[in-house]
């Protein structure tokens, strides 16, 4: 399969979960978690699947964490800022996309309410999120 299918199918993918008339919500430590979409990449990337998702997350402190995921985010509402060891501080707001490279651990500190579309690349059967201790 071609690179431009792949994006083609992808793409039709997150149109079709956005204008879905039902959420799929999901119980999650720190806020709701909300999944539109859910597609096994096949063969194009063994063991992967694409999951697009929402999460409305209220203010406070999200411990040490890592995703199995590349994870790409768009801030629709709020602001939080970042703590990756080894990095400066990053603060995100309304409009900004930002990304996380695989089980890279993380804290955060959500300054205000905050709603996120989530788009990831996540190893299949694994849960979204993996708390650090």
């Amino acid at each position: 399969m071609t690179r431009t299918r792949v994006a083609v199918l992808v793409a039709l993918a997150f149109a079709g979960g956005v204008t879905a008339a039902r959420l799929i919500p999901a119980a999650h430590a720190q806020g709701r978690l909300s999944e539109l979409k859910r597609v096994d990449l096949g063969s194009w990337c063994e063991g992967k699947e694409a999951v697009i998702s929402i999460e409305e997350i209220q203010p406070q402190h999200q411990s040490k964490h890592s995703h199995p995921a590349y994870s790409f985010a768009w801030m629709i509402e709020g602001s939080q800022r970042r703590f990756v060891d080894g990095k400066p501080p990053e603060t995100f707001q309304k409009g900004d996309v930002t990304q996380e490279n695989p089980n890279e651990v993380s804290e955060s500190d959500i300054l205000t309410p905050t709603k996120v579309l989530l788009f990831r690349i996540l190893e299949k059967g694994k849960p979204p999120t993996t708390r650090v201790r």
